[in-house]
């Protein structure tokens, strides 16, 4: 496809062009292709050229409007569409499967918006753009800088710097695993409250029952192996939330953490539970590098927590024809949970 000259050197009273644009690209026989289309022009990284200005800050506000302005009508029909095409990259999947848009609205800068009207994609950039300003680099870890962010139209948006150059974490080993803890401790918080885990032990039960599973002979003896000996409170921190080898890059020995939107204060063994359901060897790697006597103790009961947060949102869920669908993933999720830590 050639893209057309006034898209690519649109200036700063862009909706115009945006729109001129959309309606040249739209023009395909089908809803698909249309939609494809589209999705290419919102993607062209260098649409858009500027230093970060007042400039900027108005195709900022005229992307906004532009992606603020569709109807809930045509982000679900993109969801529907996004469920029968082979993704082409990480943004596309961004733009195409969830409930936030990736728009490139300068060279090696992205924008992030919410759906709008849709509460949690809300709630979530608007999480990220707070945390965001907390996180405190260390242990060789880095987060892409934001620039902007705000709310505008019922949706959120977050404004930052691209990682170029860098690629996908490969391999969780040890060497990642000291660099999450040093950074798990420079963004740490204070917990003095020893776990209840007679009460997390119930809980587990309930939560199993109601995915027709059951907690495994091993966990259930570890667990009162840990009531019987006794733990210290667990270290929390800074947690991302959904940490995963998606969201974390690598380059010239640094690594690069992004999409906080599900970030929060916890357990910092949370994040290793997340990271270990991928990279199974990265546990033990964890449990090395924290080099505590009851490192096994935290990890176990992070999986525990892992479990309870997938059917706290298994229990929010609407009944309809997705709801299905959704709790047999997060049976599968939580199996995977069970099998890491029996291996623990």
């Amino acid at each position: 496809m050639i893209w057309p000259r006034l898209y690519r050197h649109a200036t700063s009273e862009s909706l115009q062009a945006l729109e001129a644009c959309e309606r040249n690209a739209l023009g395909g026989p089908s809803a698909s292709v249309r939609f494809r289309k589209m999705g290419r022009l919102l993607l062209r990284e260098n649409y858009l050229r500027s230093e970060l200005s007042r400039e900027l800050q108005e195709r900022v506000d005229a992307t906004i409007a532009f992606a603020t302005a569709r109807s809930p009508s045509f982000w679900k029909a993109t969801r529907g569409l996004a469920r029968t095409r082979v993704v082409a990259s990480r943004a596309e999947a961004i733009l195409l499967k969830n409930n936030i848009r990736a728009f490139y609205v300068a060279e090696g800068l992205t924008l992030k918006v919410s759906n709008p009207g849709e509460s949690g994609a809300v709630a979530r950039v608007a999480n990220e753009a707070k945390m965001r300003e907390r996180i405190v680099p260390a242990g060789g870890i880095v987060v892409p800088e934001s620039l902007l962010s705000g709310q505008v139209h019922a949706s959120s948006y977050l404004l930052e710097r691209l990682l170029e150059d860098w690629r996908p974490l490969l391999k969780a080993d040890q060497s990642f695993a000291e660099r999450l803890i040093a950074f798990q401790r420079a963004n740490g918080v204070e917990n003095t409250e020893v776990p209840d885990i007679a009460r997390l032990r119930t809980e587990l039960d309930d939560a199993l029952a109601a995915m027709t599973l059951s907690t495994p002979k091993g966990l259930a003896q570890a667990l009162d192996q840990i009531v019987q000996d006794g733990v210290s409170p667990e270290p929390w921190s800074l947690c991302h939330g959904d940490l995963s080898r998606t969201n974390i890059f690598e380059r010239d020995g640094n690594c690069a953490i992004i999409d906080w939107e599900f970030a929060g204060y916890g357990p910092s063994a949370m994040d290793a539970v997340r990271l270990s359901t991928q990279f199974p060897e990265f546990s033990k790697c964890y449990r090395a590098g924290l080099g505590h006597r009851d490192g096994r103790a935290w990890l176990l009961l992070a999986c525990v927590r892992s479990i309870l947060e997938h059917r706290n949102r298994w229990a929010g869920l609407a009944d309809n024809r997705h709801s299905a669908a959704i709790r047999r993933k997060t049976a599968k999720k939580a199996k995977e949970i069970l099998v890491l830590a029996s291996r623990l």
